[in-house]
């Protein structure tokens, strides 16, 4: 029964051990994701802003 017991308690062990790493990748996986949007933020600022005066130039016109 003990060695049951044991067991079973490694097991919670380890799952929350599996969880707590799964909670962490997530955290680095949206810190990165956030990271790469806020370097694509000026990418896409840049590519929109010819677009624009492209607009602005049309209706000037």
């Amino acid at each position: 029964m003990k060695v049951k017991n044991g067991l079973r308690m490694w097991r919670m062990r380890k799952m929350k051990e599996m969880t707590s790493h799964l909670m962490l990748d997530k955290m680095l996986v949206s810190v990165m994701f956030l990271v790469m949007i806020w370097n694509f933020l000026p990418l896409m600022k840049k590519m929109m802003m010819p677009l624009k005066w492209k607009r602005m130039k049309m209706k000037m016109c």
